[in-house]
């Protein structure tokens, strides 16, 4: 299952968001476009996982299904097909938001599994843009969620 969506948010003062662009709120502090992506491991499937196309993706290594809490999953965070160098990936979004590693310059990442139950893995990129009259941003945010055995 897998899921996205595109939205472009833009920040007009300090509390208070709108939806749409600085071209229809021209006082706007930040604008930006966002896009969120999710890969859901609900049945056991052969790995490497394969890239669907899109803008950010975190593939899998090894069957998320077939791991016990403790153990290690190996991923791969792509950003346009590329290998996304450094980029802060959150290894348990849900329950340890601060538990987090970088990947390395292939755009590898070991994380440690911390929950039976529902594990989500989230990593997030932004690209500032050159032309800033319409958005200063595109962000993408993409989450891998799985769900291991109650124990």
């Amino acid at each position: 299952m897998d899921s996205w969506t595109r939205k472009s948010r833009t920040l007009t003062t300090a509390r208070e968001r709108v939806a749409g662009s600085r071209l229809k709120f021209p006082e706007a502090k930040i604008a930006g476009y966002y896009q969120m992506f999710t890969r859901a491991a609900l049945a056991p499937s052969s790995m490497p996982a394969k890239p669907f196309g899109l803008p950010l993706e975190i593939l899998p290594q090894v069957d998320p299904l077939s791991l016990k809490l403790g153990e290690t999953l190996r991923i791969q965070v792509l950003f346009d097909g590329k290998p996304l160098a450094k980029v802060k990936v959150v290894g348990d979004y849900l329950n340890e938001s601060d538990s987090s590693v970088k990947t390395d310059e292939k755009g590898y990442a070991q994380i440690k599994v911390r929950s039976t139950g529902l594990n989500v893995v989230k990593v997030s990129h932004n690209v500032q843009r050159e032309d800033r009259r319409e958005v200063d941003e595109d962000g993408y945010v993409s989450t891998l969620a799985f769900s291991l055995p109650q124990e």
